[in-house]
């Protein structure tokens, strides 16, 4: 059960897409491993397929005869040729079969997966008394229409026995899920991922061999049609760009919809795919503009003007700031520099000139526009990590190369390339000894060179003491000697660092916190009890809490620089954090969920912000897992997260009677109870309200959340263990059922049981409350059960019956309870 919610984004990589420059490449599960090993850690293998089951059993045949059944009128039976040299029976009753088709057919054993209904095996058997060998599909059948209107005939000269994931060319695919860390931007790419693999397998020895994208270099034509301005060379010290006239806008072909799909790409048009394609293979994004929208034939690369407004690709106007880099024909803002296309400047069906535009901006621009407007897209991810200067002109020959395949046209003029000032790769200086006193082990000085040259560092300059290092501009996060060592290590392995062979910790004289053995020992109470701990991240998502009651915006911690939209501002509560856990659980299959965190919640106050931690936890599902002996054990429910609290309370020497109860008023909660000491608020016991749930896609299921504020509840604990004997005496169980107002909680009855007989009183439950039939509108009756021992003798039915009645007229004379 996955149970941390992670801030690391998640780069999808494609196996087969690797294999384009790696050859060869090791298989699946070594690439894996291979891959986390140089920091690129593999979370996930995904499998894709461009069509659900990939075809699987199903193949192209020939229907040879076709007759009446005998025993239906609807139904045909006929053979049909596979290719097997034997003809299949198959029992058919679609409408327009007729011998001579080339039909395709689900053989025995064949998993199909319908357009709409579960999925099924196709199994030999008797229709109305015939034998049917397979099925001869319709569209809907096999998941590829909605149609149902007949069998799914093919062209003529279709080959018998072909497989039909060959025919509809059927794409499969293993996708690697990495969690990508900040410093390995120049790994967001397939070709940067399969560059790390190379120096890797390198220092195995593999005989393999690194391959680069494969473009055809653009010839000069002439001056291009479209000017050039750049109006601040620090936020963009590069920008080159072409055009290409005479396109066809139409659908990808299949091979390049399947690239992207294989990594959550919604394909689009065959421009704007070839330039998501690039992106994706190389790191470099790229836009293309209608060069029929460009007023004046001239691209301004600006900061926005006061009161400057774009509508973006999204169809959102947004309201400029004077920080934003855009990109503008003579007259208006067409594109939000690195970040988010403008509407009326995209590529359309009726799109036949682009301008293609591959740029270099300022990290910290792009950054600021993102957050600022809240987008977070392929583009501003890598250009606010930093891109490559001297890929620019690369991916533009690239994309250019795959646009002319794809949509046709031919280039005009040359490639425009402002770069007035090149960026140069860094030098670093440093030594040996430096090296290995930061690896901590010797490493032999050849493999450290071989492993800097394989990831493309070179060596300018080699002494016996020193090496004078030429960083390659990709590698926009080498700054420094520790950069350098990380490379080294991440490369040679963590998991081939020796370890020593004994090592000793000693823990003589360390004084012991009681916070923390405290926090330990309720957390391993839990633990027994069943529940997983979390740890979650302190930022959240500011919309969870808007219209929420008692979470007053003006109080949210926000963010000055968020790191994604998603991530705005700091946490009020841990229940929205548990249930992504919960959600990401149960959207696996999981459907019995108890979790625990501790955590920090943070609210902004007119003079400060204020911090408080809190023990939460969550419930939903079976108490105890189905197996032969419990298979009827009931679901999780207020009083089981209740009594939990309770023993969690007791470990202590406390109670929730040393609180005051009231109804929980949360916006969270649909019911609950809230316990006070004083006016503080220190344990909330609830159901969370459906609508809460609807957010997380969690709405069908009953979710219980408890939190008790530890910084006030860890003061109150007592954790010197005490011991007493267990009474030698029976204990006497008495019920009442009792008619009270609607308003009385049964918190308040408790209380008055526990004060009128303190000394007797053991236990009270509550096993049911009842409104209908034969009670009042405005009552409600109590099924209470109330527990009676006495420490030194017997309770006789004198004693039991008096403490009894003395309880039901306190009872009634404080809350004009009546008995049933």
């Amino acid at each position: 059960m996955r149970l941390l919610s992670y801030l690391l984004p998640i780069m999808k990589i494609a196996y087969n897409w690797l294999k384009k420059y790696i050859n060869p490449l090791p298989s699946i599960t070594e690439t894996s491993i291979l891959l986390t090993n140089v920091g690129l850690e593999v979370e996930a293998v995904e499998l894709y397929e461009s069509q659900k089951g990939g075809f699987k059993g199903l193949v192209v045949g020939e229907v040879r005869t076709k007759e009446k059944h005998p025993n239906a009128d609807r139904l045909n039976v006929t053979t049909v040729d596979i290719g097997t040299g034997e003809l299949l029976q198959i029992v058919c009753g679609a409408p327009n079969v007729e011998a001579g088709q080339k039909v395709i057919v689900a053989t025995i054993g064949t998993l199909l997966y319908p357009e709409t209904g579960e999925s099924f095996v196709i199994k030999a058997s008797k229709i109305r008394s015939v034998d049917s060998q397979g099925m001869i599909c319709a569209e809907d059948e096999i998941g590829l229409g909605k149609s149902h209107d007949g069998i799914l005939v093919l062209p003529p000269t279709t080959p018998i026995g072909m497989l039909v994931s060959e025919y509809f060319e059927v794409s499969t695919d293993s996708v690697f899920e990495i969690g990508l860390t900040p410093n390995h931007v120049e790994a967001a790419s397939h070709y940067g991922t399969a560059r790390d693999l190379f120096a890797a397998l390198q220092l195995q020895n593999k005989e393999t061999t690194l391959q680069s994208p494969i473009y055809k270099n653009i010839p000069t034509t002439g001056d291009c049609p479209i000017k050039i301005q750049i109006e601040n060379v620090s936020l963009c010290p590069r920008y080159a760009g072409l055009v290409i006239e005479n396109i066809v806008v139409k659908a990808s072909p299949l091979w390049l919809q399947n690239k992207l799909k294989s990594i959550g790409v919604r394909p689009i048009n065959n421009i704007v795919d070839c330039t998501n394609f690039v992106l994706h293979e190389l790191g470099q994004p790229l836009h293309a503009f209608d060069k029929n929208k460009i007023k004046g034939n001239i691209l301004k690369v600006r900061t926005a003007s006061p009161n400057e407004e774009l509508i973006t690709l999204d169809s959102q106007k947004r309201q400029l700031q004077n920080t934003d880099v855009i990109i503008a024909n003579e007259t208006d803002a067409m594109c939000l520099a690195g970040v988010f296309g403008g509407l009326d400047s995209g590529v359309t069906e009726h799109t036949t000139s682009i301008f293609l535009e591959s740029a270099y901006f300022d990290a910290g621009s792009i950054r600021k526009s993102a957050r600022y407007h809240q987008l977070n897209t392929d583009s501003s991810y890598r250009f606010e990590r930093g891109t490559d200067p001297n890929t620019v002109v690369v991916a533009l020959q690239r994309v250019a190369d795959l646009i002319l395949e794809t949509a046709g046209g031919n280039i005009v003029g040359d490639i425009v390339d402002f770069y007035p000032t090149p960026i140069l790769p860094k030098e670093i200086v440093v030594s040996y000894e430096r090296i290995l006193a930061l690896i901590g082990f010797a490493i032999p000085i050849r493999t450290i060179q071989e492993i800097l040259q394989n990831l493309q560092i070179k060596i300018t300059i080699a002494t016996d003491t020193h090496l004078t290092l030429s960083i390659p501009t990709f590698k926009v996060d080498v700054h420094t000697t520790e950069d350098i060592v990380e490379e080294i290590i991440r490369i040679y392995g963590y998991n081939n660092i020796p370890l020593p062979t004994s090592f000793s910790i000693s823990t003589n004289n360390v004084a012991e916190n009681p916070a923390i053995t405290q926090k330990s020992a309720i957390s391993n109470f839990w633990v027994n009890n069943g529940f997983q701990e979390a740890m979650n991240n302190s930022l959240t998502n500011a919309t969870y809490y808007e219209g929420l009651e008692g979470f007053d915006p003006t109080n949210n911690a926000l963010l000055a620089n968020s790191l994604s939209n998603e991530l705005t501002m700091m946490r009020r509560t841990l229940l929205f954090g548990l249930l992504e856990n919960t959600q990401y659980n149960v959207n696996r299959q999981q459907a019995d969920i108890q979790l625990l965190e501790w955590g920090k919640t943070y609210e902004k106050t007119e003079t400060h912000y204020q911090e408080k931690t809190y023990i939460a936890c969550i419930a939903t599902g079976k108490v105890q897992p189905e197996n032969w002996s419990n298979s009827n054990t009931n679901n999780y429910t207020f009083q089981h997260l209740k009594g939990y609290v309770e023993k969690m309370l007791g470990t202590y020497k406390l109670s929730l009677r040393n609180f005051q109860a009231q109804e929980s008023t949360s916006s969270l909660l649909e019911y609950g109870l809230t316990y006070y000491k004083g006016n503080v608020p220190v344990i909330t016991i609830g159901k969370v309200k459906k609508s809460i749930l609807k957010k997380f896609g969690l709405e069908k299921k009953e979710v219980f959340y408890s939190e008790c504020l530890w910084d006030f509840l860890h003061k109150l604990t007592n954790t010197k263990n005490t011991y007493k004997e267990v009474s030698k005496y029976p204990s006497v169980r008495r019920d009442l059922a009792l008619v009270v107002d609607k308003s009385i909680t049964f918190e308040q009855i408790e209380k008055i049981i526990y004060k009128q007989e303190k000394k007797l009183v053991k236990e009270v439950g509550l096993f049911d409350i009842y409104e209908g039939k034969n009670i009042p509108d405005t009552k409600k009756s109590y099924a209470i059960s109330i527990v009676l021992q006495e420490e030194n003798q017997t309770l006789t039915d004198e004693i039991v019956e008096k403490s009894i009645q003395n309880i039901l007229h306190t009872i009634a004379k404080e809350t004009a309870a009546v008995l049933r």
